[in-house]
């Protein structure tokens, strides 16, 4: 076959085509041939090369084809498609990404003479979540969130900061990155009390300890004030460092003051066997200076007590009450003997004791100074004054009766023999016979004249004359006979 016209540009052309055959001939004939161009394809958009996150829509992608019959794409992901619209020869991609990973596609413009392709890549990312390291702060501590998650995404965050209650923050990444939202939950701790072991009290004065470095939750801190006072009680305040979610604790420290040791005074009897305190009124113990108690006389003891009592020097005042002694007497006043209790050498005031009188049986029979004996026997003064006691030897009555007798028989028979005076607390005794002239004398008579002389010469029956001075100053005379015959 040849072309009449020899030309070979592209076109439809009508020309004269001989066809000749070999075999045989045949008449001319004509037709009609038509020469294609081949097909174009140019990228329009300039970003065939995109990288977005799943789920995300690309960037519409035009290529523009010329003389293509078709064009057609291999190597989207899934969600990507490719159209293509003959009456404008555009070739667009878009659509969104449901699969991750990197795809290369190709876009093939196509027509009856040939095939024209490009290639593209589209990078399709998987979302992540942001994640972010768990923070916890003590209430009021500053706090300032991330700027960016653990993968590196920036972001932005609500709510607004609040440091004092435990909150769940929400962080929105940027846009155009391949993240999803996260949370943070910042947890806020109120901050414990610092507390102490209580320290023991001391006396004023003494050794005061150091505060403890730590509290008991291991809190590290200062105090104020730093020491400890010695002669106060007082609260001291710990300020923890910073860091620990600790608030202040205190300590109460006891300052007890020094307390005077005191006892009761005693007054107590001479020689008396008494014991010193154990302890103070307060309680409190201690030593003894002078180390023995002398009760023959007053003094003041000097108490000194026992290291840690708190307490001060004390003293005790014993008052002993002077030795006094009682000697009982029995005379006659009138008609009756009368025994009365005297101080010795004035050992003490007779009105301002009291009194009890004894006989010989033990039998109490009186309680003042002065009592009328109602028989013979031994009777015994008790005199009481401040609780102290002195008791008297034994006073003997002889005989009660107070009537001067009128004769003497003194035979020997052992009736009416002396001349007894016994209960008049006589002397001086004097004898006279009747001529006055002085037979018999004795001083602190009682009942020794039986009828002899001064110089023991029995003296005849008869009236004799007698003169009795008294020790109290009294004189008696009267008369007396001697009458030895029966």
């Amino acid at each position: 076959m040849s072309s009449a016209g020899g030309s070979t540009t592209v076109g439809n052309f009508l020309d004269a085509v001989s066809v000749t055959s070999v075999a045989c001939s045949s008449a001319p004939t004509s037709g009609t041939v038509s020469f294609l161009p081949n097909p174009t394809l140019n990228l329009t958009t300039a970003n065939n090369s995109q990288s977005v996150c799943l789920n995300t829509a690309i960037t519409d992608i035009v290529y523009i084809s010329e003389n293509a019959t078709d064009v057609t794409i291999t190597g989207l992901p899934a969600g990507i498609l490719g159209n293509f619209d003959t009456t404008n020869g555009n070739f667009t991609i878009s659509g969104t990404a449901t699969e991750t990973g990197t795809f290369t596609y190709t876009v093939s413009a196509i027509n009856d003479c040939s095939t024209v392709a490009l290639n593209g890549t589209l990078i399709i990312e998987q979302n992540v979540t942001s994640t972010f390291a768990p923070i916890t702060i003590c209430n009021g501590d500053a706090l300032t969130l991330p700027s960016t998650s653990i993968e590196g995404n920036a972001g932005t965050w609500l709510p607004a900061i609040d440091n004092t209650v435990t909150t769940t923050y929400t962080f929105t990444p940027d846009a155009g990155l391949c993240a999803l939202q996260g949370s943070l939950t910042v947890t806020v701790t109120q901050p414990t009390t610092a507390t102490f072991d209580p320290i023991a009290s001391i006396c004023v004065g003494e050794t005061a300890p150091s505060l403890p470095t730590n509290s008991l939750q291991g809190f590290t801190g200062t105090w104020n004030p730093t020491t400890i006072d010695n002669t106060a009680s007082a609260t001291y305040t710990f300020i923890p460092d910073g860091g620990q979610c600790a608030s202040n604790g205190t300590l109460n420290f006891v300052v007890t003051p020094t307390i005077v040791s005191t006892f009761a005074p005693i007054t107590v009897c001479n020689g008396e066997n008494i014991s010193f305190p154990a302890t103070s009124i307060e309680g409190f113990t201690g030593t003894w200076s002078p180390s023995t108690i002398n009760t023959t006389q007053s003094g003041t003891y000097l108490f000194t007590p026992t290291a840690g009592q708190c307490a001060a020097i004390g003293n005790w005042n014993i008052t002993v009450i002077p030795p006094f002694d009682v000697v009982a007497y029995g005379e006659c006043q009138g008609a009756s003997f009368v025994l009365t209790a005297n101080p010795v050498n004035g050992s003490f005031d007779p009105s301002n004791v009291s009194y009890e009188w004894e006989n010989s049986n033990g039998i109490v029979i009186g309680t003042s100074r002065t009592i009328i004996a109602t028989s013979t026997g031994n009777y015994t003064v008790t005199v009481t004054s401040n609780g102290c006691s002195s008791t008297s030897l034994p006073f003997t009555v002889d005989t009660i009766s107070c009537e001067i007798q009128k004769g003497i028989s003194a035979d020997g028979d052992g009736l009416n023999d002396n001349f007894e005076l016994t209960g008049l607390d006589v002397k001086n005794l004097q004898i006279f016979n009747r001529y006055g002239m002085k037979v018999y004398s004795k001083s602190n008579y009682t009942n020794q004249w039986i009828g002899q002389s001064d110089n023991g010469d029995e003296l005849p029956d008869g009236t004799y004359y007698y003169v009795i001075e008294r020790n109290n100053g009294e004189v008696k005379t009267g008369w007396i006979y001697i009458n030895r015959k029966n």
